[in-house]
C-alpha cells in the first residue's frame, strides 16, 4: 500500500514539475507564469506548452512596437 501512494507521489511531482517548466517558459516569453501553469495542470502539460508555443512572444512584440515609435517619432522630427 505505501509502495503505490509513494509511486503517485513521485507522479504528481512529475507532473507538477513538468508544468512548472511549461509555465517557466511562457514567463519567458511575456506570458502570465499563473494562467500556463494552471493550463497545464488541467488540460495537461502537452497542450499547455503547445499553447505556449503557438501564442505571440508578448516581449518581441512589446520592443517592435516600440521600435516603430521611435523611427515615427525620428522621422517627424527631420521632416
Amino acid at each position: 500500500m505505501t509502495t503505490i501512494i509513494s509511486i503517485y507521489a513521485i507522479v504528481f511531482l512529475a507532473y507538477f514539475f513538468i508544468c512548472f517548466l511549461v509555465a517557466s517558459y511562457a514567463k519567458k516569453k511575456g506570458r502570465s507564469f499563473l494562467v500556463f501553469f494552471l493550463l497545464s495542470m488541467f488540460l495537461t502539460p502537452f497542450w499547455g506548452f503547445i499553447i505556449a508555443l503557438v501564442v505571440p512572444n508578448e516581449r518581441k512584440a512589446q520592443q517592435q512596437h516600440e521600435e516603430l515609435v521611435k523611427a515615427m517619432a525620428n522621422n517627424s522630427m527631420n521632416q
